[in-house]
């Protein structure tokens, strides 16, 4: 955990604090996004699939 925070640059953390839960949602996503490559691109693969298909449902 403490390293997905050190990932953000230090300017997230106000924002992080006053933001609601789904915003805080994403941001620790961007973290997990940022720190871990293969997560990043199992995400990106993901994504990027569902993009070019035109779909907007993960299964």
């Amino acid at each position: 955990m403490t390293a997905r925070i050190k990932s953000l640059d230090e300017s997230f953390y106000p924002i992080f604090m006053r933001s609601d839960l789904s915003a805080q949602k994403l941001f620790a996503l961007t973290a997990s996004l940022l720190h871990d490559t293969l997560f990043f691109d199992f995400v990106y693969e993901l994504v990027r699939e569902k993009m070019i298909l035109g779909s907007d449902v993960v299964s």
